[in-house]
Formats: C-alpha cells, structure tokens, sequence
C-alpha cells in the first residue's frame, strides 16, 4: 500500500469516528430532567478543579437528594461533590469511587447505604444512567461487563451506544443537539428540587399505618456482591489514607432491624473506625 493510499484510510477512518461520535452524543438519552440532571452530575463532576475536594459522597438518589455539599461548605467549611445517580447498586458505587480517585484525593468518602441490602440488579435504564456518561477508561469498560454478566444486556450496545438508540431520531428533541458540556454545576452534585406536591391518601394510610420495627429485611445479612463492594471500597480508600465511612439519610424504607443488620457489619469489618 502506498502513502497516499494509507493517508487516505487513515482520513477516512477519522472522518468515520468523527461522525460516528457525534451521531452517538445526539442520540443518546440526556437523562437532564428537572430535579435530576444525571448527565450534567457526572459530566460536571471531570470539569472539578482536580484534589479539590475534602469529601466524596457515593450512592443512589438518596445521596444527591439528601446531601448538599453547599450547605456543608456554607456551614462547616468543607467542600465536597455528590458523585452518584438513581438506582445506583453498591457495586457500580465501587467503580465510581474507582473513577473519582482518579481526579480526587479527598480526607473522607462517605457512601450512602440505602442499596447496601438490596443484592438485585436494576433496569437497563438506570444502569445506563450510571454508565454512559462516565469516561472511557479501563473503570467504565469494568463497569459494562459486570453489568452486562450480571444482566445479560448487550456488552456491543454498551461500548457503542448509537446500536442501541439509533431508532430515537423520531424523539429527538432540541435538547438533544445541545452538545455544549455544562461545567457549571454549581450544585456539586445535589438534585435540587422546589416544587411541593400533597401525598395521595393511599400513601397517607400507608405511612400512619408503618411502625418502627415493622419493616421486613430479605435477610439478616448483607449479601455477597454488596458485601464485596462495600469492602472494595473500603479497601480503595485504604490504599489512600481516605477515611471510609457509610450514613444513611432518612427513609420510610428503613427500619431499626435494617440499621442492625448494617451497624453489625461495619463494626465487624472496622468501617468509619479510625485505623492507627
């Protein structure tokens, strides 16, 4: 093959990545709804200033939606960034601790265990939600095939998501050739939500007839693959002198028999316990 004739691949190729690029950025789902913002939160999260943070907070919409960085800046003087997103299971938690220490080297990470007893896997969409907007990198390609091993979803449509959404050219809207990357997600993570609305009266009489105690648990221990990534995160920490710690934001989906069960198994794996 001559130069020319290689120079000639090589630009075709280009022009065909380029546009395969740009075709899968308008395709793909946005996922930017009012009080989410599940693109925006993780894209956001890379335009950080890089160590600039003193706190990491993982987990699911329990942690974006009960945790504001802001306010702990405004009041306690620490800065943080809340790098999770909906129906985020513990494991792919791991993989976002994995990514943010990348770019972060923060004093505490602190995960939100709402999903720490719950060992099933979510819907194609949320695990979308948590995937498809992170870097590519070896972490991200970890996170496809844990999923696509866990759930049997296409491992192709993961790594190239336009054989997937091609057929929303119908549904495409004006936000969807918005390509420009917000870098000023002012809210560090948070889901800010201002709207109010009355609960039905089915969910009123659910809720006077809930007693503390009452809640049933799948079992009296936390499973193997929550376990493991629980532990993986601890252990990521570890490596870095990070302080691991697990909260949990209050919920009508806890109990004190939930609260046991976790307690029990960060005392007996040392969690949130200082390490000399």
């Amino acid at each position: 093959m001559t130069r020319k004739n290689v120079i000639k691949l090589i630009s075709a190729s280009l022009i065909f990545i380029i546009i395969f690029g740009i075709l899968t950025a308008v395709m793909e789902p946005k996922w930017n709804y009012y009080g989410n913002q599940t693109q925006t939160r993780v894209q956001a999260f890379y335009r950080q200033e890089k160590n600039s943070h003193d706190v990491i907070y993982l987990g699911s919409s329990f942690s974006y939606c009960g945790i504001s960085p802001l306010k702990i800046w405004e009041e306690q003087g620490i800065s943080g960034y809340v790098f999770s997103n909906p129906a985020q299971k513990a494991w792919i938690s791991a993989y976002y601790l994995e990514e943010a220490l990348k770019y972060q080297t923060p004093e505490v990470v602190i995960y939100e265990a709402g999903a720490i007893l719950d060992e099933e896997e979510t819907d194609e969409g949320h695990n979308r939600k948590n995937i498809d907007y992170l870097r590519w990198s070896p972490t991200k390609l970890k996170a496809i095939m844990t999923v696509c091993k866990n759930t049997g979803e296409s491992k192709k449509e993961y790594l190239f998501p336009l054989l997937r959404f091609h057929s929303r050219w119908s549904d495409l809207d004006q936000s969807d050739f918005h390509l420009a990357r917000d870098s000023s997600y002012y809210l560090m993570g948070t889901a800010l939500k201002l709207t109010t609305r009355p609960a039905s009266k089915k969910k009123i009489a659910k809720y006077d007839a809930w007693q503390p105690g009452t809640m049933e648990v799948p079992s009296n221990e936390i499973g193997p693959k929550c376990t493991d990534a629980v532990l993986k995160m601890k252990e990521l920490c570890e490596e870095k002198g990070i302080k691991f710690q697990l909260v949990r934001m209050p919920s009508m989906q806890w109990s004190p028999e939930a609260y046991e069960i976790v307690q029990r198994f960060a005392d007996e794996h040392e969690i949130g316990r200082a390490h000399v």
